[in-house]
């Protein structure tokens, strides 16, 4: 599924600030077991932040619990919100622009 498509559909949006509970770098793993969980469409990673893209009619707190990441991750902040996916740009910023097809976020 690409993320980047200005299709208008509206996706929830998870923003959490996460540390690594062993190293505080460690943070990219979090990624795949974030895409493993049902009715999340991306994750992108900005430091210490942690974007993912999820269906709107999941509930995040379950997303979040189903990932497992709190077993690894200690999640420092947490905000949950809806916006067109058209908009994704406003939150991850457009230096992170990838070419349609092959990439994820």
């Amino acid at each position: 599924m690409n993320v980047y498509r200005d299709s208008g559909e509206e996706v929830g949006v998870i923003e959490l600030q996460v540390k690594g509970i062993g190293c505080a770098s460690c943070i990219a793993p979090i990624k795949i077991h974030l895409l493993k969980t049902h009715g999340v469409k991306g994750v992108h990673i900005i430091g210490y932040k942690v974007i993912v893209l999820h269906d709107k009619s999941i509930d995040p707190k379950k997303i979040i619990d189903e990932s497992g990441i709190k077993d690894y991750y200690r999640i420092e902040s947490y905000k949950h919100y809806i916006i067109a996916r058209k908009s994704i740009y406003d939150i991850i910023g457009k230096s992170t622009r990838r070419p349609l097809g092959k990439y994820r976020i």
